[in-house]
């Protein structure tokens, strides 16, 4: 019910864009991740606003200097340091931990655009579940 009542909140976002940091991208590294970011953001068309799914606070913070009206959808970021993969983060209890990133796998599903790096098996399944050429494979209807 949790789940199902979060992801009704965000439901009118078209486009959830997911930003690799903690466990992915060194903080030197963020310009140039960025840049491939805004790179695939080139490639479709939305006018709405954008929602954020990120491990990394400091990234998110980056993304929306360029992007202002982005939405930060990810809590307790606050709590995360660059240098701990996300498994591994300090954060709350790892039942909210797991139920925040589930939350965050919906969204990336169910979104008509979903922008990432092309190199995340978190988004890329997420997107997988949700329908092509394989979703029968998965016996779920498209």
């Amino acid at each position: 019910n949790l789940i199902v009542a979060e992801l009704k909140k965000f439901a009118a976002f078209q486009t959830v864009v997911h930003l690799r940091g903690t466990d992915r991208t060194a903080p030197d590294e963020h310009e140039a991740y960025l840049e491939k970011i805004a790179a695939s953001m080139s490639e479709i068309q939305t006018t709405g606003p954008l929602l954020v799914v990120t491990d990394c606070l400091s990234l998110f913070q980056q993304f929306h200097n360029k992007y202002p009206k982005a939405v930060l959808r990810t809590p307790h970021l606050e709590q995360f340091t660059d240098s701990r993969g996300t498994h591994f983060q300090p954060v709350a209890s790892k039942r909210d931990f797991n139920l925040q990133m589930l939350i965050d796998f919906f969204l990336i599903m169910y979104t008509d655009n979903c922008v990432s790096d092309g190199e995340s098996l978190f988004s890329s399944m997420a997107r997988f579940i949700r329908g092509g050429d394989f979703t029968d494979l998965l016996g779920y209807d498209a």
